[in-house]
Parts: structure tokens; sequence; C-alpha cells
């Protein structure tokens, strides 16, 4: 008796929480990935350059290893257990300083996957740097992430 009343108050609840957005035209199904993860790029990237030497940004680069699975390997990713070294140098990498840039040639990074800035932002130091640089190509731009690839 108790599970089938718990049964109903779950199935209630459930309703109260869904019919109002459905009644509003706002509900929208369950979706798996956030539309915001670089899903079109992370296929790019791993159909064209599966032995790349890759460096992402910070906050898709866990969505990246997991959905790459590790081909390409990336530079760092979200699991936040690097030594402070390692994250310093990435950090300068993506604000292009002098030593950042220079770690960058110095590991062999072959592609460099970025997200595009939003209409409020500006973009990423390291990105305005690729633009700019006869040693880099865009080979991939899209409302989910840019990617660049190194010439020599």
């Amino acid at each position: 008796m108790r599970l089938r009343l718990a049964a109903r108050a779950c199935a209630i609840l459930l309703l109260i929480a869904f019919i109002p957005g459905a009644a509003s035209g706002e509900f929208r199904p369950f979706q798996s990935l956030s539309p915001q993860l670089p899903v079109r790029a992370a296929r790019f990237l791993q159909a064209r350059a599966p032995q790349a030497r890759a460096i992402s940004h910070y906050a898709t680069s866990s969505y990246l290893n997991w959905h790459c699975a590790g081909n390409p390997p990336l530079y760092i990713d979200l699991i936040n257990a690097y030594p402070d070294r390692l994250i310093v140098n990435y950090f300068a990498m993506h604000d292009a300083t002098p030593d950042g840039l220079r770690n960058l040639y110095n590991l062999g990074v072959t592609h460099i996957l970025l997200k595009p800035p939003l209409p409020d932002e500006k973009p990423a130091p390291l990105a305005l740097y690729l633009e700019k640089s006869s040693r880099w190509r865009k080979i991939y731009s899209s409302s989910d992430a840019i990617i660049w690839e190194r010439r020599d």
C-alpha cells in the first residue's frame, strides 16, 4: 500500500513539474549533451587528425577527452590533478605570452581547438595570435569550436 502511494506521489510530482512547461511551449525533451559542447568539432578533429598533439579550451577539454578516447591526446583537461607548473604553462599558452608560445612550439602542438567567443566576449589572446600567424591555418569554424592546424 505504501509503495503504491509513493509511486502515485512521484507521478503527481512529475506531472506538476512538467505540465506547466509543456503548456507554455517551453518544454524540451531531455538532452544527454549540452549544445555548447564541441560535438561536431570533436568528430572533425578525430577524423582529420587522430594522431594530433592537441590543446583545447579548458572548459570543453573533458568532453573532448571522453569523446576522442585519447586520440588525439590533449595537453590538459578538467581533472585538475596536474602539477601547478603544467597549469601555469597552459594558461600562458592560452594567453599567448612569449613563454606560452615557446611552450606551444616546444611541445610540438599540431592542433588547437578553442571555443568561439560569445557576442559580448573578446576572442582569446591565443585565437588572436593564431589568426595573424602564418604558421597556423584555420581548418574548422562553427558555433561549437574553431580549430587551427599548424602548417610547419
